[in-house]
């Protein structure tokens, strides 16, 4: 059973020279798992688009080989994504200052539940009888 959502991406790059988004999806051929993720670099500290990259890659792999959706799912998804972003500062003096908001969604079709989590200002919101409702707040 295939999750029947749709997916649609708009962004652009504004007055920076590199575009600092990045966002992602994965859902099994079979499976009612899915998990959508997006990430903004944060300005002014360089690197921002290799972090933003390194945080959706991070969790849209760990994401394929266990999917699920529970709350202790979304905490490990985000440590994982950090931890990723902390390695990466430590290999490459260039990269030492970047940094990464990071929104996520985990969605189980079959209990009909979803789960999220966030750290920055990147936010979430749902439709919602028409009205668009924040599901984050900001934590800049």
């Amino acid at each position: 059973m295939e999750p029947g959502f749709q997916v649609s991406v708009i962004s652009r790059t504004g007055g920076r020279e590199r575009n600092e988004d990045a966002c992602g999806y994965w859902t099994g051929a079979s499976s009612a798992f899915a998990c959508y993720v997006l990430a903004d670099g944060a300005g002014g500290h360089g690197g921002g688009d290799v972090a933003s990259q390194l945080v959706v890659e991070t969790v849209l792999d760990r994401y394929a080989h266990h999917p699920a959706a529970t709350h202790n799912d979304v905490l490990d998804l985000l440590s994982k994504a950090n931890n990723a972003v902390i390695r990466a500062q430590a290999s490459d003096r260039r990269l030492a200052d970047m940094r990464s908001t990071v929104v996520l969604l985990e969605i189980d079709v079959r209990r009909q539940c979803a789960f999220w989590g966030h750290l920055g200002d990147s936010r979430l919101y749902c439709f919602d009888q028409g009205r668009l409702v924040p599901r984050t707040k900001d934590h800049s």
